[in-house]
């Protein structure tokens, strides 16, 4: 696979994973628009909900190095892709960082080009963003400050950590059951994301609207159903009368 840096992945007779070439970088996560590659037991949404305690300058950071200062971490953040930064915005109040300060000491060093291109098309996306977020290189950039919680924000912290944490096992839970027949349709978590963070604005303005795909129905249509069927996420559908809507 060309979108994997250490040829750990082969698609000869299926998917394939070497682990012993993978050093768990996530490039495979962010490229794969199905969600066949994914860390087990990682829930984004939590990850925001932390962050968005942080009450001045949240840090995101990776949990592969021991120490990083972050108030939430991730599996390598080379998973990260337009649809979770829109997302962790339109989630998280003030200005976001992601802690890149020790990826170039890092064997997933080479994350940092990939989370570059990410960040640009955010830009050209939501060019307001630059204000919102900032992606940390050195340390003497990095702002970080602990989270300093009263007595009674300390009972609602273990409130809302309890609270978070039933709701993510809950997801987890009804969403790793028995294997899906093959022509079941599932919406891809990032796509989900990006609806979320559509319904926080209210509705799709013109700049979200860039990241849809759209596909028009023409006059030619036999109303044969075939799109239906071979569609992973459901976005055709038939109507009633058998007519194909998107």
């Amino acid at each position: 696979m060309a979108l994997c840096p250490r040829g750990a992945i082969s698609f000869e007779g299926g998917i394939s994973l070497d682990e012993s070439k993978c050093t768990a970088c996530m490039l495979c996560a962010a490229a794969c628009p199905a969600d066949a590659f994914k860390a087990s037991g990682f829930d984004f949404q939590m990850v925001v909900a932390e962050l968005d305690r942080a009450t001045k300058g949240p840090v995101l950071g990776c949990s592969h190095k021991e120490g990083l200062r972050a108030h939430a971490k991730t599996p390598c953040l080379g998973f990260l892709t337009l649809e979770h930064l829109i997302f962790l915005l339109s989630s998280v109040d003030g200005t976001v960082q992601l802690n890149l300060t020790e990826c170039g000491k890092c064997e997933n060093g080479l994350i940092t080009d990939a989370l570059d291109r990410v960040f640009e098309a955010l830009l050209k996306t939501l060019p307001d963003a630059a204000l919102r977020l900032r992606v940390v290189h050195e340390k003497d950039e990095l702002e970080f400050q602990e989270i300093s919680l009263s007595r009674r924000g300390f009972f609602g912290f273990l409130r809302g950590s309890a609270l978070e944490g039933v709701s993510g096992a809950v997801r987890q839970r009804y969403s790793t059951g028995k294997p899906q027949p093959y022509g079941a349709k599932k919406v891809p978590e990032k796509r989900k994301l990006l609806n979320s963070a559509c319904r926080q604005s209210g509705a799709l303005n013109r700049e979200l609207l860039a990241c849809y795909f759209t596909a028009d129905v023409d006059g030619t249509c036999n109303a044969c159903a075939a799109c239906v069927a071979v569609c992973p996420s459901g976005a055709f559908k038939c109507s009633p009368k058998g007519e194909t809507k998107t």
